[in-house]
């Protein structure tokens, strides 16, 4: 997935500490291009204008920018779709600055990036609503379009009017979050090993906990203030969701009573493959590897890339599974017919096994029987 390297400040740095912000800004986001060199961009509110580059920029060159900026919002990416500047991130308009990392198939069915269709349909929610106060006509905007979306997204609004940044995100992708012991300097990663080089910077910032689904809005004021404003409704789960009445008609047809009984394996894959929560929910190594392998399967099945952010089908259902932490993701329909196939072939497989076995079995009888000797084996393969 992409990068994100979010730094919010409540004071001008000058002097040392501001050649010292910029050589950690510089190195964090260098760090975070290695694995993600596509496309690299930063927005400065000083001066209110973003640098974006297919190649890597140099932040060196704005150290007057990062010095004088109290919120330097900035995107490494790694393509999915639309190879260009154009679609480097963040993406901005009159009035809000956006930046994302994850994978929202249901937003990219027209447009070549999954994020310009975001930002399209978050300024179209937020023009057309009638609500007055503008904080909550933003949290109305951002619940319309996430809440029950499939996907995965961590995801930074930042609002050029009141000069203040919503973040979210949900329990697919992974944030790191600091704030300094004074509350003046704010770091947001997605790197963890930025952590590091933040340290070399300032010894004093400690960890602070963003929740999945919350949406906090962040602004300064002689400090950094980080305040809970709303919460987000998770994607339903996976029994109501997938296990649709034309599934189960599918299953009686073959001979099952229902789809969620013959699909628990399946079932325990989607809601609980990321390690981390494999690890929480304390499920056996066996069994964790029964699902690895499964994984596996539907990976090589589409196609896909460990390294690269994909989907099953160009026309995706928009319900979609998170395999893994790289963003691939299968629909419900190409999951619900590879899963028929698989299982079909590891039937067919079971009994070419047991077919071998008893031919082996039948085998040592009869030459048991005819020599009368015991255990003489013939060379079954």
């Amino acid at each position: 997935m992409c990068h994100i390297n979010i730094f919010i400040k409540s004071y001008e740095t000058k002097g040392n500490r501001s050649l010292e912000l910029c050589s950690f800004v510089d190195s964090a986001t260098k760090n975070s291009y290695i694995k993600n060199d596509d496309g690299d961009g930063v927005y400065f509110s000083e001066g209110n204008f973003i640098a974006k580059s297919v190649d890597r920029i140099s932040y060196l060159k704005f150290q007057e920018d990062i010095s004088l900026s109290k919120f330097i919002l900035s995107h490494q990416r790694i393509t999915t779709s639309g190879f260009s500047e154009e679609y480097t991130q963040p993406f901005e308009d009159k009035e809000f600055i956006l930046l994302h990392n994850g994978v929202l198939p249901s937003f990219a069915k027209k447009e070549k990036s999954d994020t310009f269709g975001l930002f399209n349909k978050f300024l179209g929610e937020f023009k057309k609503s009638g609500i007055k106060n503008r904080q909550k006509k933003v949290l109305s905007s951002i619940k319309k379009l996430f809440n029950g979306v499939s996907g995965s997204f961590s995801i930074g609004i930042f609002d050029k009017t009141t000069q203040k940044l919503y973040y979210f995100k949900n329990s697919n992708t992974n944030i790191e979050a600091f704030i300094s012991e004074d509350k003046k300097e704010f770091y947001l990663t997605t790197s963890s090993d930025n952590e590091k080089l933040l340290e070399l910077y300032r010894d004093d910032f400690s960890d602070f906990e963003i929740e999945d689904y919350k949406i906090y809005v962040i602004s300064e004021d002689n400090e950094v203030k980080i305040k809970e404003v709303g919460e987000l409704k998770e994607k339903e789960s996976y029994k109501s969701d997938y296990y649709t009445s034309e599934w189960d008609k599918e299953y009686n047809s073959l001979g099952y009573n229902n789809c969620y009984d013959e699909l628990e394996e399946l079932e325990d894959w989607n809601r609980s493959f990321q390690k981390k929560s494999l690890k929480k929910r304390g499920i056996k190594r066996d069994r964790q590897e029964r699902l690895e392998d499964f994984e596996e399967r539907v990976r090589e099945h589409f196609g896909f890339s460990e390294m690269e952010s994909e989907s099953c089908c160009e026309e995706c259902f928009g319900r979609t599974t998170n395999l893994n932490n790289y963003g691939n993701y299968i629909c419900d329909n190409c999951l619900f017919e590879f899963w028929k196939a698989d299982k079909n072939e590891r039937e067919r497989n079971r009994e070419n096994k047991d077919l071998e076995t008893q031919t082996r079995e039948n085998g040592i009888k009869l030459i048991e029987s005819r020599e009368g000797l015991e255990g003489i084996y013939p060379d079954y393969r």
